[in-house]
């Protein structure tokens, strides 16, 4: 699923010869959006009036529109279920809809600043949240909205956030170049995780929390253990900043995207990468892995394009155009 700057989102399915499924009903651009983990729940959010919708993909239709929160949307997380969803808006605001028909909201004490990263347990019970704008990450009570933890540590802005299914553990990057592993119960800071020479730009763990990988801007991809806190290996040979990454539930598969549009892919026992595509010119696209690791999503911020590959031999299996602007994001 991909959406563009214009509103539109856009559905694709697996099949061979299924047709792109367009959602609109936005206003403005369409900046972000989360999808279920069995595809049939939606989210999308437009900056423009903070608009917030709930879709239905089986039936193609908008479920509800969601009210209650102010400002621009910053950031989207939800429940694997699909029934708990925390958006990050306005200056200080992040509110929580839980249900089935998301009736029920919960609005968190007011945030020092936007919440730029936000992430969320399967169960919807943990949720995590932080900002560029700050050194620090908050846990929440999901059900309630009671701040439960502070994580201190990193000296400036946290850029990105990962979470283990259980919501056990908890991950935080930061323009300091250091990762951090937290304990979701605690929180405790478990590791420490040394390595990069520029600052992070996302993290992502595995369904288990015992693997995380990293992007930075040092033009490297780092794989880690959460157990050890030692590098596991190292993933160079990036002729830009690597500005997006995701494993895969049972950490067997790991994508990178960098800067200049290069998607590079490795399986376990992580051997040289496959390159599904090299970049060439500045396009900081993202990168979506499936859960089961079985299909990658790429999405550029420069062209009209969103790609998917078979990640057991690199073929690309969906090329979709079609977007009235810019692609901004894809999930799978």
């Amino acid at each position: 699923l991909s959406l563009d700057e214009s509103g539109r989102l856009l559905v694709t399915y697996p099949e061979p010869g299924r047709d792109v499924l367009s959602l609109e009903g936005h206003a403005g651009p369409v900046d972000s959006l989360v999808l279920s983990r069995d595809g049939e729940r939606l989210v999308s959010a437009s900056s423009e009036g903070g608009s917030l919708r709930i879709w239905d993909v089986p039936t193609r239709r908008e479920v509800v529109q969601l009210t209650g929160h102010s400002g621009e949307i910053h950031a989207l997380a939800m429940s694997g279920d699909g029934s708990t969803i925390i958006a990050g808006c306005g200056a200080d605001e992040a509110l929580v809809w839980m249900g089935d028909t998301l009736g029920a909201t919960v609005t968190l004490p007011p945030l020092d600043k936007p919440a730029n990263a936000l992430a969320m347990s399967d169960d919807g019970a943990v949720l995590i949240s932080s900002s560029i704008l700050e050194n620090v990450a908050r846990v929440w009570d999901g059900h309630t909205g009671a701040l439960r933890l502070t994580l201190p540590g990193h000296p400036i802005g946290v850029t990105s956030l990962g979470m283990s299914s259980d919501g056990q553990t908890l991950v935080s990057g930061s323009y300091d170049k250091h990762v951090r592993v937290w304990d979701g119960q605690t929180g405790e800071q478990r590791q420490l995780l040394v390595g990069h020479n520029s600052g992070i730009t996302s993290v992502a763990v595995d369904a288990t929390g015992t693997l995380v990988i990293s992007g930075s801007h040092d033009k490297t991809a780092r794989l880690w253990s959460t157990a050890t806190g030692h590098t596991v290996k190292v993933f160079t040979g990036s002729r830009s900043p690597v500005t997006s990454v995701a494993i895969d539930g049972a950490g067997e598969t790991l994508v990178a995207g960098s800067e200049d549009g290069t998607v590079r892919l490795w399986h376990v026992p992580w051997g040289p990468p496959l390159v599904l595509r090299s970049g060439s010119w500045a396009d900081d696209g993202t990168v979506s892995l499936s859960r089961d690791g079985s299909r990658v999503a790429w999405a550029s911020t420069r062209e009209d394009l969103v790609l998917i590959w078979d990640t057991r031999d690199g073929r690309v299996v969906g090329r979709f155009t079609g977007t009235r602007s810019h692609v901004v994001a894809a999930v799978l």
